[in-house]
């Protein structure tokens, strides 16, 4: 059954279901499709056409592309007239009060249509289930406005999943720039709740390629245990620079790291000579010299999303009064509350 969230706010949600619009406190549980996820829809085991296509829609045949452009314009038209007069619309402002009910009815057939198109034609991808995951984290984090101390800025982080193959997330137009905020400008963040609290992995990548090749995750810092396994008289930052070059360089077979980490037996595993598939069914066009990398960074990054997915499960589970205030690669940025006993576990 298909199924389409037009708008939402704190107390109501405006859904399209059975050749209806709804306005109800809640959406009736069940299994739908539809072509965006949507925060309201969290618990449900839904199927999502556009992770199908990432987000690359067929269009519909000529007659119909014209009538739903033409819906498309409609619909438009009557947001700028309604902002013309009010310059924004406000949050408790849903969109069936701005807009004709049939004109979003016509809006939502067209939706069906092309929600059908796509799983008429479209194979489930082997990375849909990450995907998902992914779209869940960033949905709820543009539920949030920014305390933003500098009117320069929006108040929104909307991030962008389909800008980088390799899974590191691109932010959309409009968005705050927390990716090129300097740590010195942080200040223009004041947390929402009590506490802005950041967790960030130790060398994820490191990490990452250890798990590959099947070796023991060290328990202390990556960098400090490479000095101790190579006994080597050098700063951990000389370590650390070292260590990457040698990584994503020529990974000359004479340094002392590929004694130890057998990266072309991780590059023969996930990589056919055109293109790598990670661990989580990402499929990525590669060369040769690059594939390590693709390997190393898109499983990284969606190993971070999947434990982040983890957390978000349990902080919805026990209604824990805090939320996911940013990501930046590696590493999360929560709003907490000082009181907040479930985060000890």
């Amino acid at each position: 059954m298909f199924l389409y969230v037009l708008d939402a706010n704190s107390n109501k949600i405006c859904y399209f279901l059975q050749d209806k619009i709804h306005v109800e406190t809640y959406i009736p549980f069940g299994e739908y499709t539809s072509v965006f996820y949507h925060p309201s829809l969290f618990g449900f085991n839904n199927e999502y056409s556009n992770i199908y296509v990432k987000n690359q829609f067929p269009p519909f045949p000529s007659e119909m592309q014209r009538s739903y452009e033409q819906i498309v314009k409609k619909l438009e038209l009557y947001k700028n007239s309604f902002l013309e007069t009010c310059q924004f619309i406000p949050e408790y402002i849903l969109i069936n009060e701005i807009i004709p009910e049939h004109i979003l009815i016509k809006f939502c057939q067209y939706m069906e249509k092309m929600n059908n198109l796509v799983f008429q034609k479209t194979e489930k991808p082997n990375d849909y289930s990450i995907l998902l995951k992914i779209t869940k984290i960033i949905k709820e984090i543009e539920c949030y406005h920014l305390s933003v101390n500098n009117n320069e800025y929006g108040t929104k982080i909307k991030y962008d999943p389909w800008k980088s193959t390799t899974g590191r997330m691109g932010l959309c137009s409009g968005s705050f720039p927390i990716s090129n905020l300097p740590k010195t400008e942080r200040h223009l963040l004041p947390p929402s709740n009590d506490l802005l609290v950041e967790f960030d992995y130790n060398s994820a990548e490191i990490r990452t390629l250890l798990a590959l090749s099947n070796k023991q995750q060290p328990l202390q810092d990556i960098h400090e245990w490479h000095m101790s396994l190579y006994q080597e008289k050098k700063t951990r930052e000389e370590i650390k620079s070292d260590f990457y070059k040698w990584l994503y360089g020529n990974r000359n077979s004479s340094s002392i790291y590929s004694q130890f980490y057998k990266t072309d037996d991780v590059v023969a595993q996930f990589f056919n000579g055109e293109q790598i598939e990670t661990p989580f069914g990402r499929v990525i066009k590669s060369d040769e010299f690059h594939a390590l990398s693709y390997i190393i960074q898109s499983t990284t990054s969606d190993l971070f999303f999947e434990s982040l997915y983890n957390v978000l499960e349990y902080m919805k589970k026990h209604r824990i009064n805090s939320h996911i205030a940013w990501t930046l690669h590696d590493s999360v940025v929560f709003h907490r509350g000082k009181t907040m006993d479930k985060w000890r576990e």
